[in-house]
């Protein structure tokens, strides 16, 4: 677990972590943690223990994933594509999400006690950052070797509106990164909303000495949106021209 200013990036999250995912507005500390008591969903994770079963199942979606994916001209590994769908609804089955009906967000945060609250307390509430938590756990087991994901607790600007938001980040085999924002996804019918960034998205240009937010594109309908860290003072963005 690394920290990008005032936020945080991890590549590998363990039963057991308090992990930070929200802070203060105002004094840009970052003080709510969620605590991954991974263990309590272990009997139900069926086949998301290992990447075998999900790669099975791909090589039989193999056709239809990419013929999807070229309907809509999406430039993805289809493989990463269909991990990302099957995690899509493994998370919001776990955590009994109802995409048409979100959790209020007082109740919510009523549930951070002492700004701490464990993750299978949040089932019926979830929101970003306990599905992005349990999203990356999901990944790390599934993705073959080659793949990978990380979580990133930092901001979104959707504009007009910017806000706190937890998504995640996988790489394909050329390790070319998208934003998985799994907390958005594009339909009740849990497609998973992947944004191709402008730049490759890094810890590394995320740390940096700038607070950087990065414009993105989604695959499927186009829509662009930005990530990046809290109070960004940076907006990097490919013009027309670049592309």
């Amino acid at each position: 677990m690394k920290k990008i200013h005032q936020d945080t990036w991890a590549d590998c999250l363990e039963n057991g972590l308090e992990l930070p995912v929200g802070g203060s507005f105002i004094d840009e500390k970052v003080r709510i943690t969620l605590t991954l008591d991974y263990d309590s969903f272990h009997k139900k994770l069926g086949d998301y223990h290992s990447p075998d079963r999900i790669f099975e199942s791909y090589k039989k979606q193999k056709e239809k994933v990419i013929s999807f994916l070229n309907k809509h001209d999406a430039e993805i590994d289809p493989y990463l594509f269909y991990v990302a769908y099957k995690v899509q609804g493994k998370v919001e089955s776990l955590l009994e999400v109802d995409i048409e009906n979100p959790p209020n967000y007082g109740e919510r945060l009523n549930k951070y006690h002492n700004n701490n609250v464990k993750l299978s307390e949040m089932i019926g509430q979830a929101m970003c950052a306990e599905q992005a938590a349990l999203g990356q756990y999901l990944l790390q087991n599934v993705l073959k070797e080659g793949y990978s994901s990380s979580f990133v607790a930092g901001a979104s600007l959707i504009p007009p509106e910017v806000e706190a938001h937890s998504f995640l980040v996988i790489r394909d085999l050329n390790h070319k990164t998208y934003i998985y924002d799994i907390a958005r996804p594009l339909s009740k019918y849990s497609i998973p909303r992947i944004f191709e960034p402008d730049f490759p998205f890094t810890y590394k240009l995320l740390s940096g000495p700038d607070k950087l937010i990065m414009g993105a594109t989604e695959i499927i309908l186009g829509g662009r949106a930005y990530f990046g860290v809290m109070f960004a003072d940076t907006v990097i963005e490919k013009r027309k021209e670049q592309e």
